[in-house]
């Protein structure tokens, strides 16, 4: 159902989205359409809202299995 495989591939993307949100509070002051470019920009790696990724988050990593010691 989400886009991501791995749950390194879903952290990157939330690292990314995260950073471009920082930017555009960062930029917000003196470039406000750059801010919210920026802002618009993060939805793309979230892909959609940011509750949305948390929910992938938690469904991509219920899905990863610890390797049994055997």
């Amino acid at each position: 159902m989400f886009a991501s495989t791995s749950l390194t591939e879903h952290l990157i993307r939330g690292a990314i989205g995260i950073a471009l949100f920082a930017l555009a509070l960062y930029l917000m002051p003196s470039y406000p359409l750059v801010a919210a470019l920026a802002a618009l920009a993060a939805l793309i790696p979230f892909r959609g809202c940011p509750a949305c990724w948390t929910f992938g988050l938690y469904e991509t990593a219920c899905k990863v299995k610890p390797k049994s010691k055997g």
